[in-house]
């Protein structure tokens, strides 16, 4: 008898702040973030940028299944800033990103706080999220005759 973990995942993105990127590298404008479980992705809408702190104050829901293995990749929650180039506005530039995982996150549901934004080993800046989980407990039965 193995317990599964179904539930449901609310990801409130709620602001981040850049302390080193360069302004000019990229439209503020036009920067959304992308926060993906397993290969589901979902993305929130064009940001307000008010006096250089973004802000979405947006809430995304995940199905989610916990697996048992802690260290499967499918336990990972990220979290990752986009932005555009100003000169070229299809291309699309990473910011940085957060990672959690979910085990970390059923333990201390809810969480909310604010979180180092990385990219490539750099800190370039901050994003201000929570993470609330509503899980269901299903436990499957397997007889063998």
């Amino acid at each position: 008898m193995r317990p599964s973990l179904h539930g449901v995942l609310s990801v409130k993105v709620r602001m981040a702040s850049l302390i080193k990127f360069e302004k000019n590298a990229i439209d503020m404008g036009g920067s959304y973030c992308s926060v993906t479980i397993r290969n589901l992705v979902k993305r929130t809408q064009v940001v307000q940028n008010i006096a250089g702190i973004l802000k979405w104050e947006q809430i995304k829901h995940f199905p989610i299944q916990i697996l048992r293995n802690r260290r499967h990749p499918y336990n990972l929650v990220k979290i990752e800033l986009f932005g555009y180039s100003p000169s070229n506005t299809a291309e699309v530039i990473p910011i940085g990103s957060v990672s959690f995982h979910l085990h970390d996150i059923l333990s201390a549901n809810p969480i909310a706080g604010t979180y180092d934004l990385w990219n490539d080993h750099i800190q370039v800046g901050d994003m201000t999220s929570s993470l609330r989980t509503r899980m269901v407990f299903r436990i499957w039965l397997f007889a063998t005759t």
